[in-house]
């Protein structure tokens, strides 16, 4: 069953809401809440990754707005191919010399910024991405509607609605300072007579449309192919009272969770391609399925470095083994089974020494098929 999950901050959060960081914070959940059967409880959740029915597979966290009664989704741009990208860029060259009346200079300059003002548009709405799921869109008509927000012969009140409706929140990072203190004295610590002062950063939702820096109508949205709702649910709620990473004993990373069943990813009638909403680690049966597939051009990604730590009070903290993963928004060639992806033990020798347990790291991917047209005179 597909769920929706909806994140609406209370304050500020220290970790990245990504897919890994939501599996092992929902892992640690299970275990707490059943209390003497959390052990086993969790242990079977994670046997279930070794079947063909894994217990749970997350997208990663993306941004919506409050928009009325509405929840306005924003989900992760799949990558263009660079072709497309040079194809588009000359053509925004092209209208700003038609529109400089041949000014060559003034239209290298504007394209240049508009060029900056699309590589920074990594979201789409619920809307466009549905719609480039099934083929009703295409990377033009995505960016038509993005110029649309900017054409200079709409009035400011209705620019200022489009961008509403297509601008989603957006995270800022403050660095905050801290005193350490010293627990025997109750006092601020000092080492060689001088005070201890450290810095960490908080994350904040802000709406730049709305003129305020208040987290009242933005928040995070995750979705989620539940197998145990009842089991996934008792996690959500004892995560509102614990919060999410780190500080959460000083108030940070406290969401008012809300889940609900969604039905609303469309049918994709003959998909050629598929895209992550989660970091994704493929196995090795998965890799040589891609390099085989035909449409092995329209094969686009980023890769990312993820690594873990872990500590725990009076012993030393360790680094987990680094993996490297895609990460959202990558566009892979079709492939018609039920999951993707792999969990991965990352315990090292060392850690083996000292834990009880091993060291588990999710890369299974959230998978959506699509009809990708890139351009309105793709057939394929």
């Amino acid at each position: 069953m597909m769920k929706i999950v909806y994140l609406k901050p209370k304050a500020g959060f220290r970790s990245g809401m990504r897919s890994d960081t939501l599996w092992g914070t929902l892992c640690w959940a299970i275990y707490h809440v059943y209390g003497n059967q959390g052990k086993a409880r969790l242990e079977a959740f994670l046997a279930s990754y070794d079947t063909n029915a894994p217990a749970l597979v997350l997208s990663s966290a993306f941004p919506y707005k409050q928009l009325g009664d509405e929840k306005r989704c924003f989900y992760p741009k799949p990558y263009l191919s660079k072709e497309r990208k040079k194809e588009m860029e000359l053509q925004r060259l092209a209208a700003n010399e038609k529109k400089f009346q041949g000014d060559k200079i003034r239209a290298k300059l504007a394209a240049m910024n508009e060029q900056k003002k699309v590589r920074k548009q990594s979201f789409l709405t619920q809307d466009q991405f549905f719609d480039l799921m099934q083929g009703t869109a295409t990377a033009e008509s995505i960016e038509e509607d993005f110029w649309s927000q900017e054409d200079e012969n709409k009035e400011e009140n209705e620019k200022n609605k489009d961008k509403q409706r297509y601008t989603p929140p957006t995270t800022r990072s403050i660095s905050v300072t801290h005193n350490a203190i010293d627990r025997i004295k109750g006092s601020t610590m000092k080492r060689n007579d001088v005070g201890q002062l450290f810095h960490v950063t908080e994350n904040y939702l802000e709406d730049k449309q709305n003129n305020t820096q208040a987290q009242d109508n933005v928040g995070l949205f995750f979705l989620a192919e539940v197998r145990d709702v009842p089991v996934f649910e008792a996690a959500l709620r004892y995560l509102q009272h614990a919060g999410f990473g780190g500080d959460r004993g000083t108030g940070k990373g406290h969401f008012e969770i809300t889940c609900e069943d969604f039905d609303r990813l469309p049918k994709v009638n003959n998909p050629n391609v598929m895209t992550n909403l989660s970091l994704y680690l493929p196995t090795q049966g998965e890799l040589a399925a891609f390099s085989q597939k035909s449409q092995i051009n329209t094969f686009r990604y980023q890769l990312e470095n993820r690594q873990g730590r872990l500590g725990f009070v009076n012993s030393p903290a360790f680094l987990k083994k680094p993996l490297t993963m895609f990460k959202e928004g990558g566009i892979f060639p079709y492939i018609n089974q039920t999951h993707f992806g792999q969990k991965v033990d990352v315990t090292s020798a060392e850690q083996a020494k000292v834990l009880h347990h091993k060291l588990w790291h999710n890369g299974l991917g959230l998978m959506v098929p699509m009809r990708l047209k890139e351009t309105t005179e793709d057939k394929n």
